[in-house]
C-alpha cells in the first residue's frame, strides 16, 4: 500500500511540473496571462450593449450566438494605459467557476507554455505594483526570443468573483 502511495505522490509531483498553456494578451504594452483552460474564444469587439450600472469595469453586454456575457473593461482597474494603436480590441471569452465572462484586451500575442519553476510568485519583495496583489498570482521574465515580463492575473479576484 505504501509503494501506491509513492507512485500517487510522484505522479502529482510530475503533474505540477509539467508546463502549463496560458494564453497571453496585451493592455497598452503591458503582457498579461491566464491558463489557456480559462479562455473560451478570442472575438473581435462586437456592439456591446450599455447597462445602467454603477460598476467600474462593467461596460455591458454582448450576444455571443444568443447567450448574453457580461464585458469587463479591466484596463482602469489594472492602471492601463489604453494603447491607441488598436484600432480594433478583441474581447476574450473566459469562464471563471462556470460564469461565462468577456474581458477587453488591445491585442492577443501568443500561446505560452509556462512550467510552475518560471513563475515567480514571491511579488511582494519583488515589485512595488500598481494593481493589488491578489490580481497577480505570479510574474514570467523571458530573456529569449525578447526580453519581456508577463503578469499571471488571477482573474477570479480580478473580476471580483470570491
Amino acid at each position: 500500500m505504501n509503494t501506491e502511495l509513492t507512485l500517487s505522490e510522484n505522479e502529482n509531483t510530475e503533474a505540477k511540473s509539467l508546463p502549463q498553456k496560458y494564453l497571453v494578451w496585451l493592455v497598452g504594452e503591458q503582457r498579461y496571462a491566464i491558463k489557456l483552460s480559462q479562455v473560451r474564444e478570442v472575438i473581435a469587439m462586437p456592439p456591446v450593449t450599455d447597462l445602467p450600472v454603477h460598476h467600474k469595469t462593467l461596460k455591458g453586454v454582448f450576444n455571443l450566438r444568443g447567450k448574453i456575457i457580461s464585458v469587463a473593461d479591466l484596463r482602469d482597474k489594472l492602471s492601463c494605459v489604453r494603447n491607441h494603436k488598436s484600432l480594433k480590441p478583441f474581447i476574450l471569452a473566459i469562464e471563471i467557476d462556470g460564469l461565462e465572462i468577456g474581458t477587453i484586451v488591445d491585442d492577443v500575442a501568443e500561446v505560452m507554455e509556462i512550467a510552475s519553476h518560471q513563475i515567480q510568485d514571491d511579488i511582494e519583495s519583488n515589485t512595488h505594483l500598481n494593481a493589488r496583489r491578489e490580481y497577480v498570482s505570479g510574474i514570467v521574465l523571458r530573456n529569449e526570443p525578447q526580453n519581456d515580463t508577463t503578469l499571471i492575473l488571477n482573474m477570479r479576484c480580478l473580476m471580483e468573483l470570491n
